[in-house]
């Protein structure tokens, strides 16, 4: 479930004298530590309207260290401040980029010219919060503060931190800490700079539907790709701000998203893109991609480090393959199907599996075709089924569309090779009408009376020689064959 981390903070406040941030504050867990890449960072008060209260006996001002629980939040999350925050609302969430940008230009480092309590200043006037009368900041210009503002906001609209370009100024993003003490009431919240992360790769046309990125594989552009986070664990992503960013793949297929807060778990859900059937099975070693739902395909959960690119999150489309033709009577015999040979109906068809296994049957229709669609990319091969009274005319004589692929014994065909959005529609089976042999013969007797009737007690002459001939016009043609009478005077 994304759920936001836990972490252990312990926050450090001087008084006016902080530089060059509101608060130190110190993260105390080895693990949330490791992700994010150091312990003691600057943190800026997101929002006068709840404070941390400091220790008992700190007079007024003055500075102090607590160590507090804290909900980790990306910036990101708008609907934290509805959800999390009901009474202590950040009351302009929809400029919290344009404050990251601020943060980032380290204004209140020495020699630059502002106090950090002019550039915290700035950032409660974003936020929505006046800064007048604060005396948690020092001695403020107000022209400063203006100017600040007024940067941030020609500048910082659609902020997006990014540790892939070569700028190093927009490294850092914003966390959003909500700390709490151990009964439960809410402290200030505050907002941690953090190097930020990045990933996303690449979305690609998977011919062969391997899932696994082939040479010769093109990327696919204009395909949608979302960073998501499911915060209620249901499964799905149509929840309020589940969905953190939206992109679309480049010319080569490439996407990233930038800005990433570390220590969060992301997921990336892929959309089918125009055109495209489905999507390649998933493989285990770069490409980790997990559960298919209706719309697309989503990543397992990934958890970046600080500073972290990760760009092994990518997902293969392909297009659904069909195979077929027909079935027809070829009335000469040669193998061909002419134009005035008709289809056969009903004749059953099968599909079988680069294994052999039958894994889908159809029949003929009224004019002899058939058709397996809606294919993987694979290897097939078809067994056709010859009717009573049929046998399958000669096979591969001649050109493949008109030819017969059956096997003339068993009526099976070679196999076929379908990539992504191949139609092979060439496969096809003649059959001719099965000859059944005629046969002739009887007896040859000794016709006692000479009357030519095979009377009782006249027996058949064995051995005697009978020929075979051809006959055109009642006149004796080739010989075909000779034998002998049999031991009653039968011959066949």
């Amino acid at each position: 479930m994304s759920l936001p981390p836990i972490t252990t903070v312990k926050f450090s406040y001087t008084g006016t004298n902080n530089v060059p941030s509101y608060f130190d504050i110190e993260f105390l867990d080895a693990q949330f530590r490791g992700l994010i890449g150091s312990s003691s960072y600057d943190a800026w008060c997101a929002d006068r309207d709840t404070p941390i209260n400091p220790p008992a006996g700190t007079p007024t001002g003055g500075s102090f260290q607590i160590t507090l629980q804290a909900k980790v939040y990306s910036i990101y999350e708008l609907g934290v401040n509805s959800a999390v925050f009901p009474v202590l609302k950040i009351e302009n969430p929809q400029n919290l980029d344009v404050v990251n940008w601020l943060f980032n230009q380290n204004f209140s480092a020495p020699g630059n010219g502002y106090t950090f309590g002019e550039v915290q200043a700035a950032a409660w006037e974003l936020l929505g919060d006046p800064y007048a009368g604060s005396t948690s900041i020092g001695t403020v210009d107000p022209a400063k503060v203006t100017a600040l503002i007024n940067l941030a906001l020609a500048n910082g609209n659609n902020y997006q931190s990014d540790i892939t370009d070569s700028d190093p100024t927009n490294d850092y993003t914003l966390l959003l800490l909500a700390p709490y003490r151990t009964d439960g009431v809410a402290q200030q919240p505050t907002l941690v700079q953090v190097k930020s992360a990045a990933l996303g790769n690449f979305v690609w046309h998977d011919t062969n539907a391997n899932g696994i990125q082939d040479t010769s594989e093109v990327g696919i552009a204009g395909a949608v790709v979302k960073l998501v986070r499911d915060l209620n664990d249901d499964g799905d992503f149509d929840d309020l701000n589940e969905v953190l960013a939206q992109t679309t793949t480049g010319a080569q297929g490439e996407y990233k998203f930038t800005g990433l807060t570390p220590g969060l778990d992301y997921q990336v859900l892929f959309m089918t893109p125009s055109g495209y059937d489905a999507t390649s099975p998933r493989q285990s070693d770069s490409l980790p991609l997990s559960g298919v739902n209706s719309d697309g395909l989503v990543s397992d959960k990934v958890i970046l480090s600080a500073g972290e690119y990760n760009q092994t999150i990518d997902a293969g489309f392909y297009k659904l393959a069909e195979l077929g033709d027909q079935v027809w009577l070829d009335g000469n015999g040669n193998g061909q199907q002419d134009n005035q040979e008709a289809g056969v109906a009903d004749v059953t068809v099968k599909l079988l599996d680069s294994t052999g296994t039958v894994i889908r049957t159809t029949v003929t229709d009224g004019n002899g075709f058939y058709l397996f669609d809606n294919l993987n990319p694979g290897t097939y091969s078809v067994e056709f089924v010859a009717p009573t009274g049929f046998l399958f005319t000669n096979n591969d004589i001649g050109s493949d569309t008109t030819d017969s692929d059956a096997n003339t014994t068993n009526g099976k065909t070679g196999s076929y090779s379908l990539l992504s959005g191949d139609s092979d529609l060439t496969v096809d089976a003649g059959l001719i009408a099965e000859i059944i042999p005629a046969q002739l013969g009887d007896r040859v007797w000794e016709d006692k009376n000479a009357n030519g009737q095979q009377d009782a007690g006249e027996n058949g002459i064995s051995g005697a020689t009978v020929r075979l001939y051809t006959c055109v016009n009642n006149t004796k043609g080739v010989l075909v064959g000779t034998t002998t009478t049999d031991g009653a005077g039968n011959y066949n």
